[in-house]
């Protein structure tokens, strides 16, 4: 109840700091296909204990509770205290396959991050798409860097966030996530074609029709 009301409070009354660092996203917390199998038999181990007055269903239930409490306390550990950047390539042309950088920073003075998936949005007038990157361990106190390729098809504004970092990690049961109002935009210039020798004859033909150059 504690814990409860200081959160309500923190919503109501956000001081500056907390807009300036990441967003933390409650809602993004979400149950795996493996959690909902493993709630479902938790639920019919519980319902038989109760049903049935079984003290060994009973046991079975709290042996299984106790690595699900378990994994969303290590996922949430994980994602704590992270930092995440993109680095754009300066010059993109259209069609080229680009590289973008993540990089993620772990401020935590003793635990290491580990199976970190960064996921980040790209979006353009035409087309919109989803791209991700996996850090396999982050240690503490350090950074690691990863990038993902990916070909832009137009030419024009592409528009990049916003960047996301999720984890499964140790059991696969419940997966959190940290989200970072990172926006950044990329101008991708139009395609580089190649002039053949045609071009001389095409121009002398313009400069026989017009008047000005």
């Amino acid at each position: 109840m504690l814990w409860g009301g200081y959160r309500v409070f923190r919503w109501i009354r956000p001081n500056r700091s907390m807009k300036r660092r990441a967003v933390w996203n409650r809602n993004r917390m979400a149950i795996t296909r493996e959690g909902i199998v493993y709630v479902a038999i938790m639920s019919v181990m519980f319902l038989g204990a109760i049903i049935g007055r079984t003290n060994m269903l009973m046991f079975v239930f709290a042996m299984m509770i106790g690595p699900w409490v378990l994994n969303g306390w290590i996922a949430f550990s994980m994602v704590r205290r992270l930092r995440a950047n993109r680095i754009l390539p300066h010059r993109v042309m259209a069609g080229d396959l680009a590289s973008v950088e993540i990089e993620v920073s772990n401020r935590k003075w003793w635990l290491s991050s580990w199976l970190l998936t960064a996921r980040d949005q790209v979006a353009h007038v035409r087309e919109h798409f989803q791209v991700a990157t996996l850090f396999v361990r982050v240690p503490a106190g350090q950074s690691r860097r990863s990038d993902y390729f990916v070909r832009l098809s137009q030419r024009g504004e592409y528009v990049f966030g916003p960047l996301e970092l999720t984890t499964l990690f140790p059991l696969g049961l419940i997966e959190r996530g940290l989200v970072f109002n990172d926006f950044a935009t990329l101008i991708v210039h139009p395609r580089v074609g190649r002039m053949t020798s045609r071009w001389r004859s095409d121009l002398w033909n313009a400069t026989e029709l017009s008047e000005q150059r």
